[in-house]
């Protein structure tokens, strides 16, 4: 049936795609699974830089109120220490002991820079990293969303495919369905056009023997014709005969056209059986 090769190929075709999409759907979810890994990775990384960066500014807060402390000392010694030589007179006592404290805050100031300048190098380098961190959580999250929406589109193709794979289920057994029903009332039709053609053949076999019996007659009529003409002493009996012999055929004949006649019927009968 050419209506159900084509519905068995487009349900052939529909569940090739079918498995495609599938494949298709496992190697996203797949990719899916990694992006949501990679993701919570780079979320712990970023916890983690926040923390430490938390730990390294609450280390550096103390240490820069004392720098900025010491700054301000310093500024203000540098004032005092000006305004002193401003004024006439020797104050060299004064001076250098103003200058000596000078000098030691500077020194503290320079072994508290000492103490900021690796701190606040990690710190940088801790928010070059977070940056960094944040910049990939971006990307992975925009990656991760797209991926979600190929996967939602991909899961409606598959439903879409599923659902015509259903209907052509069923178009393919109302199809078999009906083959069915024709098979069934092809059956009896069928068995009568067999036995029509055993009677075709038996009617044959019965016309060759007619037109046997037929050569036969018309043989005798022959001698029976050659005797008359050798024999006239026979004559009566053989026109007797002659006359037997014409009915006869005449009978023959007659049973030969209504063979014939049955034939042809049969014959009609057959070619009518045989196109459905």
């Amino acid at each position: 049936n050419d209506e159900l090769a084509q519905l068995e190929q487009q349900i052939q075709q529909a569940e090739q795609a079918l498995a495609e999409l599938r494949n298709d759907e496992q190697a996203l979810q797949e990719q899916i699974t990694q992006a949501e890994q990679n993701l919570a990775t780079l979320q712990n990384e970023k916890q983690a830089l926040e923390q430490e960066i938390a730990q390294l500014e609450q280390q550096l807060a103390p240490l820069k109120s004392q720098r900025q402390t010491l700054q301000q000392q310093i500024a203000q010694k540098e004032q005092e220490l000006a305004a002193l030589k401003a004024l006439p007179g020797e104050r060299v006592g004064q001076i250098k002991k103003l200058q000596d404290e000078i000098n030691a805050l500077k020194t503290q100031l320079q072994t508290l820079q000492q103490q900021i300048a690796p701190l606040e190098q990690q710190l940088q380098e801790a928010n070059d990293e977070l940056a960094r961190v944040e910049a990939e959580i971006q990307q992975t999250e925009q990656e991760l969303q797209a991926a979600r929406e190929e996967q939602a589109r991909l899961q409606q193709q598959i439903q879409q495919l599923e659902q015509e794979i259903a209907q052509l289920d069923q178009q393919i057994q109302q199809v078999e369905q009906e083959i069915a029903q024709l098979e069934e009332q092809l059956a009896p039709l069928r068995n009568e056009r067999q036995v029509l053609e055993q009677q075709v053949t038996q009617l044959s076999q019965q016309l060759a023997e007619l037109q046997n019996e037929k050569q036969a007659l018309e043989q005798q009529i022959a001698e029976l014709g050659d005797e008359l003409g050798v024999a006239t002493e026979e004559l009566a009996r053989v026109e007797q005969e002659i006359q037997q012999t014409q009915q006869q055929i005449l009978a023959a004949n007659e049973e030969l056209a209504q063979l014939d006649q049955q034939i042809v019927e049969l014959t009609k009968r057959i070619e009518l059986a045989g196109c459905v």
